[in-house]
C-alpha cells in the first residue's frame, strides 16, 4: 500500500482551509458583483480548489506544479493592484487576503519541502 506525504496532506487541509476563507470573503467582499455570473465564477474557483486539495491527499505529484503556477498568477495581482487586497474600508477583508495569501504560500513550501520519507510512492 502506498503511503502519502505528511507534507501533501497538510497541504490539502490547508486548501480546504484556504476554500473556506475564500468562501467567506466572497460575501464579505463588497467589490465583487452578486450576479449570476460572478456566483457562477466563484463556485467553480471553489470547487477546483477542493478538487485541488483532493488531488493531494491522493498524493498526486504533478498538482503541485499546477498549485504553484496558480498561485504566481495570484500574487501577480496583489503587485498589479494592492489598493484592492488593502482596502481601508473592511480591515476584516484585508486580513482575510492576507491570511489566505499565507496559506497558499505555507501550502507551496510543504509541497515541494521533501519529507524524510522517499517521494517514490507517490504518483507522478
Amino acid at each position: 500500500m502506498r503511503t502519502i506525504s505528511r507534507n501533501y496532506k497538510l497541504a490539502a487541509k490547508l486548501t480546504f482551509v484556504n476554500a473556506l476563507v475564500s468562501f467567506i470573503s466572497f460575501f464579505m467582499d463588497d467589490q465583487i458583483p452578486k450576479t449570476t455570473l460572478g456566483f457562477s465564477v466563484f463556485i467553480t474557483v471553489i470547487f477546483i480548489s477542493i478538487i485541488t486539495g483532493i488531488l493531494m491527499l491522493k498524493g498526486i505529484v504533478w498538482v503541485k506544479y499546477a498549485v504553484l503556477i496558480v498561485s504566481v498568477i495570484g500574487f501577480l495581482g496583489i503587485f498589479i493592484n494592492p489598493s484592492y487586497y488593502f482596502s481601508e474600508k473592511n480591515p476584516m477583508l484585508s486580513l482575510m487576503y492576507l491570511f489566505s495569501t499565507v496559506l497558499q504560500i505555507y501550502t507551496l513550501f510543504l509541497l515541494f519541502k521533501k519529507s524524510g520519507k522517499s517521494d517514490k510512492n507517490l504518483i507522478k
